[in-house]
């Protein structure tokens, strides 16, 4: 009876020791792999996408000191694109600008630019998406 006991704690104590060491090995992965991509996506992707729509929504002197700058934007009335090339400040920038607009411009043609009366994280998720757009070739 003691044998079959000590063989219980000893395979208890070895998956606990398992369980820990694989613990460890996923959070050292996820910090040396996953945290920079976190830090991308938010350097990038949410946080700018957070001050346009705060822009949008609330106006541009309600991001004053931020570090926004606004370097271009569609005109839903018009159906225009502006570029402000004051603000860009090299050919990358430019581009993706660009980029991020002309996703403003299809998200409207597919009826899914949403306004800052519908809905606030709508303009989120739509400024989210044409950030996202930049970086892709």
């Amino acid at each position: 009876m003691g044998k079959k006991i000590e063989k219980r704690i000893n395979k208890i104590f070895f998956l606990i020791l398992t369980s820990i060491l694989v613990t460890v090995l996923i959070l050292f992965i996820y910090t040396n792999f996953m945290f920079p991509l976190y830090l991308f996506l938010f350097d990038n992707i949410f946080h700018p996408a957070y001050f346009s729509m705060k822009a949008d929504c609330d106006g541009i002197e309600a991001v004053e000191g931020s570090g926004y700058v606004l370097s271009g934007y569609y005109d839903t009335e018009t159906k225009n694109i502006t570029i402000i090339t004051d603000n860009c400040a090299n050919i990358e920038e430019l581009e993706r600008t660009i980029k991020h607009e002309l996703i403003h411009q299809k998200q409207d043609a597919e009826g899914r630019l949403y306004d800052c009366n519908i809905s606030r994280f709508g303009v989120f998720l739509n400024e989210v998406e044409a950030n996202i757009a930049e970086f892709l070739p």
